[in-house]
């Protein structure tokens, strides 16, 4: 009788622990699925087998979608009806076929993949998610501005994305803590899901919110962004313009959210490392090239809601190397701001490489700013931001946060980007 109990419980816990490790793969093993984007463009992309992303109107109730659901074959995964957001699970290999029908309905504005962020080379089962609690400026300041860090994958990364941060910041010296993301490990390949990064976005705005807090977030992932396998090793216009949809794809999410919040379009400012998007990988070998970001912005201005975000809220940073060149793999565009490479606060004559390294300067003197004058809304600080940046030569607009803080003590005024430089010449 022992014995069959013994052999029941071995035979039920195989059984588990197989359902388990099932499960685990099918994190670690994503699809390159090729579907039709809300705008009907094609997009080829690493996403989480079965799982596609949701955006709805402002007060679609959450039986609606439940019944949407349903009507693909699906079920709600995960739901954020607040700002509109859900995950649904659908039957794995129907992922387009799923996003088409969503694109239909008439309360749906975006769909998407629950895409895969990858990183490769890494030691370790488990990472780290540098999604630090909210930080504050000094208490003897007349405001205190919120300071959010989001890196999917932590360890080296993540602590020198925060160490420059905490460098450039000035006395406020922000503290950034690190917490488990869950990312998984196999063979030095680490991967996550867009799902856990936008969770974590939201988590911050909703902190921020019940502070009544203003709130800065710098975005460098540590991980290449819904890596891309091309079948030839060559670089062909074809691999650019979905390279350029991919960026789009991940972009539209982080808007999504952003302008499902009044409170977060008046009092958020998003600091992003343009980074390149994704990557080509063909036989083991990563092809890297940056791309252009201008025509990509101007397609996500098509839509309203994206553009005001994109005009209030959100500032790119690209990276310079020690020359004052363009660095091979940035993306780069009209309304990008570089900034050097800087060197590692940790470590003496190293120099940080990545645009991952310059967002958080940018991040850094915007906190440093924003904490002497709370009155100013986000887009009172992006302008602030752009106009105290200054040409370094045609189309490269540099990062001067010297100049951001004697700039932040005058009444800001709304215009336009300076204009291009002409011949050579810098206008101040």
């Amino acid at each position: 009788m022992k014995r069959t109990i013994l052999l029941v419980f071995v035979v039920v816990f195989t059984t588990l622990a197989m359902i388990w490790y099932l499960n685990l793969q099918k994190l670690l093993k994503p699809a390159e699925i090729t579907f039709s984007n809300f705008k009907g463009e094609e997009v080829t992309m690493l996403g989480h087998p079965g799982e596609v992303y949701v955006a709805v109107k402002p007060d679609t109730s959450i039986s609606a979608v439940r019944d949407l659901a349903t009507q693909i074959g699906g079920v709600v995964k995960l739901e954020i009806p607040e700002y509109g957001i859900y995950f649904l699970e659908v039957p794995v290999g129907k992922e387009a076929f799923a996003i088409t029908q969503l694109r239909e309905s008439r309360f749906v504005v975006n769909v998407s993949l629950n895409e895969i962020l990858e990183a490769q080379g890494l030691k370790g089962k488990r990472l780290l998610n540098n999604f630090s609690k909210i930080s504050y400026a000094a208490e003897e300041e007349s405001c205190r501005v919120g300071l959010v860090q989001i890196d999917v994958f932590g360890i080296t990364h993540g602590k020198e994305v925060g160490s420059v941060i905490k460098s450039n910041a000035g006395p406020q010296n922000p503290d950034i803590r690190e917490v488990d993301s869950g990312a998984t490990c196999e063979n030095g390949v680490c991967r996550s899901t867009g799902e856990i990064k936008l969770v974590k976005l939201i988590e911050a705005l909703e902190e921020a919110k019940k502070n009544r807090r203003k709130l800065i977030i710098n975005i460098s992932l540590g991980a290449k962004i819904n890596t891309i396998l091309s079948e030839a090793a060559s670089f062909s216009e074809k691999q650019e313009v979905n390279r350029r949809n991919v960026w789009k794809e991940d972009q539209k999410k982080i808007l999504d959210v952003i302008s499902a919040s009044e409170w977060a379009q008046q009092n958020v400012l998003l600091n992003i490392a343009a980074g390149n998007g994704s990557k080509l990988v063909y036989k083991g070998t990563e092809i890297t090239y940056g791309i252009d970001l201008d025509s990509a912005i101007e397609d996500l201005k098509k839509d309203a809601r994206y553009k005001s975000v994109l005009e209030k809220n959100v500032i790119y940073y690209g990276s310079l190397d020690i020359n004052g060149e363009r660095t091979d793999y940035t993306n780069y565009g009209e309304e990008v701001i570089y900034a050097y490479e800087p060197l590692d606060p940790e470590v003496e004559g190293k120099f940080l490489s990545g645009t991952s390294f310059s967002a958080p300067q940018g991040t850094a003197g915007a906190y440093s700013a924003w904490s002497k004058n709370c009155s100013l809304t986000a887009s009172d600080m992006r302008m602030a931001n752009t106009d105290s940046s200054e040409y370094l030569s045609a189309g490269v607009r540099v990062l001067n946060i010297p100049k951001l803080l004697i700039r932040i003590k005058e009444p800001v005024q709304i215009k336009k980007f300076p204009e291009q430089p002409i011949d050579g010449v810098i206008f101040e």
